[in-house]
């Protein structure tokens, strides 16, 4: 019969420390700042890196999604480096260089990290960004990501 009293004590410490813990992070997101974005008048240009490898099931969805940013396709390009696949995924790229600002990289597979690699070091702008290749991204992505550093300067 001690036991219940102990599990209850025991119980009970949790709860208030699990509380303690949902409070203070309450606190932390009241204290975040808000951040509103502009849609126009974006001075920065984006560079999307995207490494992939057999990435034929997905990638295809985050390129369109991509086609979709509210940010004009003047202001940003999308640098994709293959590393050597061998699915469909460079014919799925192909498919897209009409509807998007896209240079293709491909690659014997040399690793995520190389790929990222060279895809930064062909990027032409200030700004670069990188997702993998089974993303997804809402259509104001971009123009967030360019309005932020417009207005911070990071």
């Amino acid at each position: 019969m001690w036991l219940y009293p102990l599990f209850i004590t025991i119980c009970s410490i949790f709860i208030v420390a699990y509380s303690v813990i949902i409070f203070s992070f309450y606190r932390g997101w009241l204290k975040t700042p808000v951040i509103v974005t502009k849609k126009n008048n974006i001075a920065t240009s984006v560079s999307v890196v995207i490494a992939a490898r057999n990435e034929g099931a997905n990638i295809g969805k985050l390129l369109s999604d991509l086609v979709l940013q509210d940010l004009p396709s003047e202001k940003f390009e999308v640098v994709v480096v293959d590393d050597g696949s061998d699915d469909q995924t460079p014919d799925i790229l192909r498919s897209f260089s009409e509807k998007l600002p896209l240079k293709i990289i491909s690659q014997k597979h040399e690793g995520k990290k190389a790929a990222i690699y060279k895809g930064v070091s062909v990027a032409r702008y200030e700004l670069i960004v990188s997702t993998d290749a089974d993303c997804r991204v809402l259509p104001g992505w971009l123009s967030a990501m360019a309005s932020y550093y417009d207005a911070e300067q990071p």
